[in-house]
Formats: C-alpha cells, sequence, structure tokens
C-alpha cells in the first residue's frame, strides 16, 4: 500500500508489519507508532481525528469525514469541491452541513501538522 489509515491501535499494530518505507501513515494522536514504521522513516501524521469529531464538530459518527478531510489535505488527491460531491453522495439527507464542518475540520488539521 501507499498509504495506511489506523484509528485504533489494533489496526494500527495488524497492519504495518512489512510496511513499505514510502507509505504515508496516518493515525489519530491516541495511538502509538510501532517500532518499525520509525525504522522505516515512512511519512506518519499523528492527528486528533476521533477528539476533533467529538469535541470540534459535536459527533462521533463522523471521524471517517473528518479524516477523509485530512487525507486530501495530506494528499492534494481532489479539488476540495470534488471531495465533498462524493461525501454527499454517501451520507443522510440532512447532515450536509454537519459533515461539510468534519471535513474542513479534518483538513484543518493537516494544514496545523
Amino acid at each position: 500500500p501507499n498509504f495506511l489509515l489506523a484509528l485504533t491501535q489494533k489496526a494500527l499494530d495488524q497492519y504495518t508489519k512489512d510496511l513499505p518505507a514510502d507509505t504515508v501513515v496516518m493515525i489519530d494522536s491516541t495511538l502509538t507508532v510501532p517500532e518499525n514504521v520509525r525504522q522505516n522513516k515512512n511519512k506518519v501524521y499523528s492527528l486528533p481525528i476521533l477528539a476533533t469529531a467529538t469535541e470540534k464538530v459535536g459527533k462521533s459518527m463522523v471521524a471517517n469525514i473528518v479524516a477523509v478531510g485530512a487525507i486530501n489535505g495530506a494528499l492534494g488527491l481532489f479539488d476540495d469541491e470534488v471531495m465533498l460531491n462524493a461525501v454527499k453522495l454517501h451520507i443522510p439527507a440532512g447532515t450536509e452541513e454537519l459533515n461539510l464542518k468534519a471535513f474542513n475540520e479534518g483538513k484543518s488539521l493537516v494544514a496545523g501538522a
């Protein structure tokens, strides 16, 4: 893989075994980076994804959208408008404003990193 997102320690430990050195790793800031990831000198973004969803956006269920904003901010995959249109296709009607806030909060996490 060239990118890995892990929001739990179990997932991080499991999926970083034999991870290539050029893999970008994004984790929640509550996690401990495994030694092999440090030795590989992987690019690691340690961000408060879960806390941002709960504390800044107000709903833990939008952590995935916070992560989407952070991923796009870090990797610059698409214009924000394209990403937000994709997000809107996969969220319940009436939650657009909440998810827009989550996306923007995620993006700002990377801007401050």
